[in-house]
């Protein structure tokens, strides 16, 4: 499945005229690798996010975006948990046990607490 991310940097590459063989040349990987990282199967590495920044010369609005793009895309989040005390730890492994079976209308309402 394309993420968010690999939809963004395929635009990207097709604004710019470029197919994706260019643009892993570009960033000094293979075409594979920049595949599978468009399709979800590989972890979004910061200095590629970098990389695509500096080759394609983006705007601070599209760094945003990509950067944006990236974190939602992720496969997997790490969270700094080592300056947490032991019940907000307590509380993310709850969360993040119980994540997947929260139904859309507690993950809207979730969202909107923690946004305002």
């Amino acid at each position: 499945m394309v993420t968010g991310f690999g939809k963004y940097l395929r635009k990207l590459r097709i604004d710019r005229g470029m197919v994706l063989k260019n643009m892993a040349d570009m960033l000094g990987v293979s075409s594979a690798y920049l595949s599978a990282i468009e399709l979800g199967k590989r972890a979004i590495p910061d200095s590629l996010i970098d990389a695509v920044a500096s080759a394609c010369r983006l705007s601070d609005e599209e760094v945003l975006e990509l950067k944006k793009q990236a974190d939602i895309s992720q496969p997997s989040l790490k969270v700094d948990m080592s300056d947490a005390e032991d019940k907000n730890k307590e509380l993310m492994l709850v969360f993040a046990r119980k994540f997947k079976d929260l139904s859309p209308e507690q993950l809207d309402k979730l969202n909107k607490m923690l946004k305002d």
